[in-house]
């Protein structure tokens, strides 16, 4: 029994109409019992629209299937057709309530069109419209049906019997869609849950053309199962992950989703095993696979009130290549917060069905004002390194690489030819160009037609990781080391020297070197006691290291896959971090001053801080990049929205850029553009001209679009690449303000003491400066004022939102600084708690007054003003926020709606300090809900006669 729709509309009988109404003709027709609408229209530079209503009610989740047939077409490369559906309120004007518009691909013969919709708040109705621009000929549509499928089901108890009789009462779900996207699968499958005391029984259905052509060819327990034709169940139970697969033929595959790295995603872990079971059956036209699966598997009990978390994947490889999902979202299936849900009642339980809206671009930037021309410039040129994984035709799927083996030779000179022609260097690298390049044959005609073509070297590989575990590294897991080991530090300088030695052609086609991509990515798992027992001796070793030379005799080192777990392990962690810190920096030396005496003229990147999803904070910029001329970021906004939010992730390009850019100087910086399908989403055209925008007008010099298999996945997404190369690359560099009045202070070891990725607070304060009021300001780190005594002296405000954990040279920095007349806002209400050596920081007492703070109930708003104009406080479900006594001397700055202080400021010598008893800022949303805070952090910008409205932040680059 299918889960079929609880209500729908069959097109076909609707009357349709044409717009303008002389620009083509419909025709209804019957044929064989069976209705066809056919429309027929003439080229015109002028959309030609065919529509017609339907009616619905708002937050059902809707499927359109459309089946056509196109004879005497004829098209451009200007042409255009799609379908528009506009929601209507009760005005009944289309689109009123929203529109959404998908691309209609048309080809002579016979066509199907899928998409699905939730229907908006407020609408009721609906217009369905075919909009063809330069176009000319016929469509038939012979079935044109819209389904509601429902969003909730009933499961009823297995109360024994045979295995046949489980799903007798059961209601089929059905509906799936494409991973990442809102279009319907074209193969559909259909999921039958049912339980007892002790299992969760599912089986999952699969519709599938030809059973035939299924692929299983893992036979492997915990093998690559997912590579086959395949069903993936996902639950989540607590702040626990568990994922099981299996092949059409029961080879099973299971283990743990686990976050390796804070702000990543969660990541495989085979070691965990469950009892659960799987029977595979195959029949005509479909394959099925039940799972048994012991509640005890997943540490659940199906008492009432109790919610099992669920995500159903289907992988089809054989008949053809689609990736399907139960819920409809963005994200990675395994990405628990946007799960179904089933919830246990006492005698049934209820399936509800995760939906997020997902019409529209989410990553969108809309701008007031946009400039180019006017931006200030400075002398020099931007550097572009183009798409390289695009030319590697290994990363490309099996039936790709198939279809275009032949041609690929002669498809790569193309593309480098392009890339070259446009602006861009090549990115193949040493030691791998040859074989990126298609072979020593096609490598020497390469580089016959283009002689000056420039590559970059990779100084860490893989390959050393294997060397230095199997030469006895002490600090690692599985396959990886990290640069905390010694060993692998002298591996990779003993690699750069016999290279640069051996291979001078190499090295004078070497447009730069980098050191370490992402090279904290291991260090959760590596330093770990509890995953790595056989390396216990070697880690309590170094435990004792690190509390005698950077724990103040008191502070080892904590166990990084088990978080925070008692009150000094965030002191734990800042000494941990100093200690790899100053051994990356080792590293590092070594292998500049290698490049200095073998390769003086390639510029040395020593790393790439993964900025991926989130801003890591591991490595501390202004001490690592004394030892490199580039440092490196990755930001790719799709992740970043998958793992927090479309507000946190709409400005993560520029906020990675600045803080590289302010921190690391006078490295130049170096950013990776995400250009390429990633977190089930490929960018836009305009979105990768926005955050292009935003790294140039952040501060980066260096630019690399970071691509992988567009030419299959996402192929509109390559020209833009060559347009946006042409424009970087034909420019003048923007001139970023200089010694700016106003400085976020990025503090460190306050960061590393409460373990922060997300950095909400810092990326909070860069969207509401830079993006609404388009200031003038910098960020500075402690380790600056910790070396130099004392904040920059163009520095007039400073802002501070981590200062739990903080140095006492930097809080005495900050005490200066505000006695000579600076201002100091803090939004922390920990700030000046306790130092990297344990002990109170006497500023908690001489800048604020020693605050007694007391914890409310969670609040919306904070109050400001004579006019008491509420400022929003953007904090997770169950943050803690707090009422503060202020200091006989201070004066109440924002109060909670009960009137009790919320906040204060306080005058100490010629400057003052505003305290904040609450962090406002906790979950990223005021990058796109500012409120009342831009007018607040305004006036600080305008008494204090510092620039708003600056062009820089206006700067886009022009259209496609």
């Amino acid at each position: 029994m299918f889960f079929s729709a609880v209500a729908g509309y069959d097109f076909n009988k609707a009357f349709w109409s044409c717009w303008p109404r002389n620009a083509g003709k419909v025709e209804s027709l019957r044929d064989r019992g069976k209705r066809t609408v056919s429309f027929e229209f003439q080229n015109s530079t002028v959309p030609v629209s065919f529509y017609t209503r339907g009616t619905g009610n708002a937050g059902e989740l809707c499927r359109l299937d459309m089946e056509f047939e196109c004879s005497d077409l004829q098209m451009t490369e200007s042409s255009s057709a799609k379908v528009i559906i506009a929601f209507q309120n009760e005005s009944k004007r289309p689109g009123s309530a929203g529109e959404i518009s998908h691309d209609l691909p048309l080809a002579a013969g016979r066509n199907n069109f899928r998409c699905s919709f939730v229907m908006p708040d407020g609408a009721a109705d609906y217009q369905i419209s075919l909009c063809l621009t330069g176009i000319s000929g016929k469509i038939s549509v012979t079935g044109c049906r819209v389904e509601v499928l429902p969003l909730s089901a009933v499961i009823a108890p297995y109360a024994g019997g045979s295995a046949a009789s489980r799903y007798v009462t059961a209601t089929g779900i059905n509906g799936f869609f494409r991973y990442g996207s809102a279009y319907p699968a074209v193969a559909d499958s259909t999921v039958f849950l049912t339980y007892d005391r002790e299992n969760l029984y599912v089986k999952v259905i699969c519709r599938e053309s030809d059973i035939s052509c299924l692929r299983t060819a893992v036979s492997d327990c915990d093998g690559p199962v997912y590579l086959d034709d395949s069903v993936e169940l996902f639950f989540a139970h607590g702040d626990r992950v568990w994922q099981l697969v299996t092949n059409s033929a029961a080879v099973r595959c299971d283990g743990e989703l686990k976050i390796s790295i804070p702000g990543d995603p969660r990541r495989f872990d085979a070691s965990w095993n469950g009892s659960w079971r799987v029977e595979c059956e195959k029949g005509e036209g479909l394959w099925s696979a039940e799972f048994i699966i012991p509640f005890a598997d997943l540490e659940f009990a199906p008492a009432a009130g109790a919610v099992l978390r669920v995500n159903v994947l289907r992988n089809r490889r054989g008949a053809a290549q689609e990736q399907t999902q139960l819920d409809r979202r963005f994200g990675m299936p395994g990405k628990e917060a946007h799960f179904s849900r089933i919830t246990f009642r006492n005698s049934d339980a209820l399936f509800v069905r995760s939906v997020m809206d997902m019409d529209g671009d989410t990553l969108a930037v809309v701008r007031q004002k946009r400039e180019f021309a006017q931006v200030p410039r400075r002398d020099g040129n931007y550097l572009v390194i183009g798409p390289g994984c695009d030319i590697y035709l290994e990363r490309y799927s099996a039936p790709f690489q198939e279809q275009n083996r032949e041609s690929w030779p002669q498809r790569t000179m193309e593309i480098i030819a392009a890339m070259q022609n446009n602006g861009m260097l090549v990115p193949a690298f040493y030691p791998w160009v040859i074989q990126h390049l298609g072979g020593r044959e096609n490598y020497s005609r390469i580089m016959a037609a283009y002689p000056d073509l420039k590559f970059a070297l990779a100084i860490h590989n893989t390959s050393h990781d294997r060397t230095v575990i199997g030469n006895g590294a002490v600090y690692f897991h599985g396959r990886s080391s990290n640069i905390g080991d010694k060993k692998l530090g002298i591996c990779t300088a003993e690699f750069l020297e016999k290279f640069l030695t051996e291979n001078a052609d190499a090295v004078s086609r070497s447009v730069f070197a980098r050191g370490f991509d992402e090279p904290t990515n291991s260090l959760i798992s590596c330093f770990s006691y509890s995953l790595n027992p056989e390396n216990l001796t070697a880690l309590q070793s170094l435990n004792e290291f690190i509390r005698k030379n950077y724990g103040y005799g008191k502070y080892g080192m904590p166990d990084l896959n088990r978080g925070m777990t008692d009150p000094d392990d965030g002191l734990r962690h800042i000494a941990f971090c100093r200690w790899w810190n100053d051994q990356a920096a080792a590293t590092f030396n070594r292998l500049r001053d290698i490049l200095k005496n073998h390769a003086p003229q390639m510029p040395f990147m020593p790393l790439v801080c993964n900025t991926v999803a989130a801003y890591s904070g591991f490595e501390e910029l202004p001490l690592l990049a004394r030892y490199g001329d580039w440092i490196g970021v990755d930001p790719y906004p799709t992740a970043t929205r998958t793992i927090f939010s479309a507000a946190r992730a709409v400005y993560h390009t520029g906020f990675c850029t600045r803080l590289a850019h302010d921190l690391a100087s006078p490295a130049k910086i170096f950013v990776y553009v995400q250009a390429f399908r990633y977190h089930g989403q490929s960018p836009s055209a305009e979105n990768l001209t926005e955050w292009v925008s935003q790294a140039l007008k952040n501060g980066a010099d260096i630019l690399s679009f970071y691509a992988l298999k567009n030419l299959e996945e996402c192929p509109d997404i390559y020209p833009q690449i060559l347009n946006l190369s042409r424009s970087v690359t034909t420019m003048r560099p923007l001139a970023l303000p200089e010694k700016s009045p106003v400085a976020i202070l990025y503090n460190y070891v306050g960061n590393w003491g409460r373990f922060d990725r997300g950095q909400m607070d810092y990326y909070s304060l860069y969207s509401i400066f830079a993006e609404k009021i388009r200031g003038d300001f910098v960020f500075i780190s402690d380790r600056q004022l910790m070396e130099d005594k004392k904040v920059p002296a163009h520095v007039k405000i400073c802002f501070a939102p981590a200062l739990e954990y903080v140095d006492k040279s930097v809080a005495n920095a900050l005490e200066n600084f505000v006695r000579n007349g600076g201002t100091l806002i803090i939004l922390d209400p920990e700030a000046f708690r306790i130092a990297p050596d344990g002990e109170p920081v006497a500023q908690r007492e001489s800048l604020l007054g020693d605050p007694v703070t007391t914890a409310i109930p969670a609040a919306g708003f904070i109050y400001f003003g004579a006019g008491r104009k509420p400022l929003r406080i953007f904090a997770d479900n169950g943050a803690t926020c707090r009422a503060v006594v202020p200091p006989d001397d201070a004066e109440v700055e924002a109060v909670w709606t009960n009137g009790r202080c919320a906040a204060y400021r306080r005058q100490v010598g010629k400057g003052k300090v505003i305290y904040f008893a609450v962090n406002p800022f906790a979950n990223g949303e005021a990058a796109l809900q500012a409120g009342n805070w831009v007018e607040y952090f305004y006036n600080f910008f305008r008494e204090n006669g510092v620039r708003r409205g600056m062009k820089i932040w206006d700067f886009v680059l022009p259209g496609n």
